[in-house]
Order: structure tokens, then C-alpha cells, then sequence
């Protein structure tokens, strides 16, 4: 079901001019071992029953449980057709610049009406938009690098519109396949056994962004174009660079922006994380909030990943945790004294005398800090236990600042 993320094909002919329309020429008899198409049921059953075959363009059912059963194989023979109908209407949203929402949410409504997967779905239209974005970034010249940015922002925009536009569409529809499911629906249980394909999340796409205390910003474009991917897209116009580049696989990704960062200098910070069918701009944010935390907790500079910190975006997330936390925590980053207190005892991982040493004060007084964090918190920096939850609540003050 892949759609190649590859390079546009040349003479910039249509990536989907090998479709093979979808559309049945009739819907009393079933053609090529195709089912045929469902009677109208009962009323109140809204739109979609009476855009079952989607205007003509998608597969029929049947309501008939002997009949779905012997056609699963014939549903396994049609999901090339179904795939490249996604990438069709993914590559003329492209054109237009924008979803078509109308034919969009009527593909949705078939889609889970047959008991489709969203994850798989979704994935279509990843690996889709993933080549339409890649084909502008290698169409546009070297001497163009400043506009590819630009444009390779504007093209995950619309990518990020198309994949939402397909979430709204069979969110719609998804209260009523359960129900469906839960009265033992034939349609729900035998198509699902044809849609429940493996989906295969390549990471074609990585968002990457640096920072450092010297960092020479005019340098990046080149060491980018030249270590990571010649047809990158470089934003430098406000804040920390900000990348999109292809790279095969985690393990790659890392040992390039190593590679990079070396060439930056010692003290370059670089984090970098995959895109995937769960959004284009997510990734980026997880990258800044990477760097942010990892330049709060004064870890070793280096190449971050969201993965290095599972437990603190875990609490982040899970909205009670956070709301404590941040609470719990926040008397004590009001105050400029505690706060560097805290932030130098967690970066000597509970070591007060070289907390101390950084912070130029005595021991004395950092313990009566120390003391204070305590009556404050109610966890006590001098214990292990309270240490790593001032730590975790650090962490989480930093990820939602």
C-alpha cells in the first residue's frame, strides 16, 4: 500500500497517473468478484447510507453474511485501488492547496463503515504527503535554499490540514462502529479482517533544531546541505534553526546530527525527532521542548531525543500529575535563590557540595535553601525519593512553561 516518498517522477507527471478508478459499473450484480451493493435500511441512518458507494467511486458491501465472508479475498485484491484513491485525493488537495472536505469526509464515512482502521488510514496519507512535500524541497535549485524553507513550511501546513480533515472524517462516524461492533455487526467484523493491514511508519521525515551559546548560524545551511541532506529545508528567520530533512532510521538520525554538532563545536546542543502520521509541527515542538529541558537540567551537551526523557513528557501529558506538579513547584521558581538552588543540585545529581562550589555560596546556606524547598514542596531535596520528584516536577515546568 506504500506510496513512494521518493523523488517526483521526471517530466513532473501526475505521481497517481497509474490510478485505477474505483467506480463499478453496476450495482445490482458484482463484477471481478467484487460484493455486491447494500440495500437501503431503515431511515435515520443519516447521509452516509445513502452514500454508501461514496458517489460510485468506492467498493460495494454486502449485507449478506455469507457472502462478506467469501469476499475478504476480494477486499484483499482492492487495496492497492483504495490506496491510491487516498494518495488521488491527497495529491489534488495539493494542487488546490487545500481538502477537499466534502469527498474526504464521504471516503471516511465508507472507510469506517466497513470497519476500517484510522491508524492505516492515516498512514496512506503520511506517506503520501511525505512525497508531495519531498518533491518540492528537491525541485527547488540550491540557489533557491532560503525559499524552500518557506515553501516546505507552507507544504506541511496543508499536509497537517489533509491528515486532520481525514481524523474529522472518520471521527464522525467512529461512535456509531462501535455500536455496530458491539451488536455484532458482520460488516464491522469480516471487513476489519481485510483493512487490518500491517502499517509501516517509515521515518522519512525528521525535525531537527540547534542551539549553543556560539552557535554560527551561517554555517548551518552548508553543513546540513552536506552531512544530513542535500535538499534540506533550513529555517534560520527567527529563534533556534529549525530542519526538515529525510534520514532513514533513529539510529541514523542520531549519528548524523552527531556528526553535525561536532562540526558546530562542543557546546552545540542538537535534538531531533522523527515525523510521523501523527503530525508534521508536533515533532518540531517536541524538539524545542527538548532543548529547552535539556538546557534547564544543564545535561551534558549532546543529541536529544524525546526518547532520553520518558518519564518527565509522561507527566507532562497526564493532566492531574501535571496540574500537581506544576503547582507544587511553582512558589519555588519564583524565587531566583531556590530556583538556582534546585537546578544546581539536580545538575550534580544531589552532590551539595559541588552544588555549592557552582553556586559560590557555603554549605550552610544551601542547606538552610535546601530546607526551605522542603517546607515549601513537601518533599525534601536530600533524599533520593525527593529528589527525583523535584527533578520530574522540574522537568514538567520546563516542558509547559
Amino acid at each position: 500500500m506504500a506510496i513512494s516518498a521518493g523523488d517526483p517522477p521526471a517530466g513532473g507527471e501526475n505521481l497517481l497517473a497509474e490510478q485505477v478508478p474505483l467506480r463499478r459499473e453496476t450495482t445490482r450484480t458484482g463484477v471481478d468478484g467484487c460484493p455486491k451493493s447494500p440495500k437501503k435500511v431503515a431511515s435515520g441512518t443519516r447521509a452516509r447510507e445513502r452514500r454508501r458507494t461514496c458517489g460510485g467511486n468506492m467498493l460495494h458491501t454486502s449485507p449478506d453474511i455469507d457472502t462478506a465472508c467469501r469476499d475478504i479475498t476480494p477486499w484483499a485484491q482492492h487495496e492497492e485501488k483504495i490506496a491510491l484513491h487516498v494518495a488521488n485525493m491527497c495529491e489534488r488537495s495539493f494542487v488546490a492547496r487545500r481538502p477537499p472536505t466534502s469527498e474526504i469526509h464521504d471516503f471516511c464515512d465508507w472507510w469506517m463503515e466497513n470497519g476500517g482502521e484510522l491508524d492505516i488510514l492515516l498512514d496512506v496519507v503520511h506517506q503520501t504527503t511525505s512525497s508531495l512535500v519531498r518533491r518540492t524541497m528537491v525541485g527547488t535549485s540550491r540557489a533557491d535554499a532560503h525559499d524552500r524553507a518557506a515553501r516546505a513550511m507552507a507544504d506541511i501546513v496543508l499536509a497537517d490540514d489533509i491528515a486532520a480533515t481525514f481524523h474529522e472524517g472518520c471521527a464522525r462516524d467512529r461512535q456509531q462502529v462501535v455500536q455496530n461492533a458491539q451488536r455484532g455487526s458482520h460488516r464491522n467484523a469480516v471487513h476489519r479482517t481485510a483493512f487490518s493491514l500491517p502499517s509501516v511508519q517509515r521515518v522519512d521525515f525528521c525535525a531537527i533544531s540547534i542551539d549553543g551559546p556560539e552557535l554560527d548560524r551561517a554555517r548551518i545551511p552548508s553543513l546540513v546541505e552536506l552531512m544530513v541532506d542535500s535538499a534540506a529545508a533550513v529555517d534560520l528567520s527567527s529563534g533556534r534553526p529549525r530542519i526538515l530533512a529525510t534520514l532513514a532510521d533513529n539510529t541514523s538520525s542520531v549519528a548524523t546530527c552527531e556528526q553535525v554538532r561536532t562540526a558546530l563545536g562542543p557546546a552545540t546542543r542538537i535534538s531531533v525527532e522523527p515525523i510521523t502520521p501523527k503530525g508534521w509541527f508536533r515533532p518540531f515542538r517536541d524538539a524545542d521542548r527538548v532543548m529547552n529541558l535539556a538546557t534547564a537540567l544543564n545535561i551534558e551537551p549532546g543529541v536529544h531525543r524525546a526518547a532520553d526523557f520518558p518519564i518527565e513528557f509522561a507527566a507532562a501529558h497526564t493532566t492531574v500529575v501535571r496540574e500537581h506538579l506544576v503547582a507544587v513547584l511553582a512558589p519555588v521558581m519564583t524565587k531566583d535563590n531556590l530556583r538556582t538552588t534546585l537546578l544546581s543540585l539536580v545538575h550534580f545529581k544531589g552532590n551539595r557540595t559541588r552544588a555549592a562550589e557552582a553556586l559560590a555560596i557555603h554549605r550552610s546556606t544551601i542547606d538552610y535553601r535546601l530546607d526551605c524547598i522542603k517546607q515549601i514542596t513537601g518533599y525534601s531535596p536530600l533524599t533520593l525519593a525527593g529528589l527525583n520528584m523535584l527533578s520530574i516536577a522540574l522537568a514538567v515546568h520546563t516542558l509547559t512553561a
